[in-house]
């Protein structure tokens, strides 16, 4: 039985299978990537990262970029996975953002390694990491 990237990298990690209600999802999210013009896209794991990058991007001017939300790990691997059809064939520039909490779970070091990990647990964590070290606190 032949098995997709998707599937393999699913099963290197040991993540779940994709139920069908996911697929679907999956399938309605990759259309709105495939209709979309714009040419600066970032990918992130779930709705409060995007809220978080939208925040950054607003309060540092880091540009205009659609930002879309997986809707979770094993999702944004999948796009991740079509990135050469749905991003790289249209000449899109994509950045893939996820929280480290899963992968550290399932695997030692991140994989795949250009998308951009949390350094902490979560983008909120090192935010706030962040935010105290600025200021001169110690954790």
């Amino acid at each position: 039985m032949h098995q997709s990237k998707s599937e393999r990298l699913r099963n290197q990690l040991g993540l779940p299978a994709l139920s069908p209600h996911t697929r679907t999802r999956l399938n309605r999210l990759l259309n709105r990537i495939r209709r979309s013009a714009q040419k600066r896209m970032v990918i992130v794991e779930g709705k409060t990262d995007k809220r978080i990058y939208w925040w950054v991007r607003d309060r540092f001017g880091t540009g205009n970029a659609r930002v879309f939300d997986a809707r979770g790990i094993d999702e944004l691997l999948n796009i991740y996975n079509q990135k050469t059809t749905l991003f790289d064939a249209r000449g899109v520039a994509v950045a893939f953002m996820a929280d480290r909490d899963l992968e550290r779970l399932f695997c030692t070091n991140p994989q795949p390694g250009d998308i951009v990990w949390t350094e902490g647990y979560c983008i909120e964590n090192d935010l706030y990491e962040g935010y105290v070290k600025d200021r001169g606190f110690s954790l």
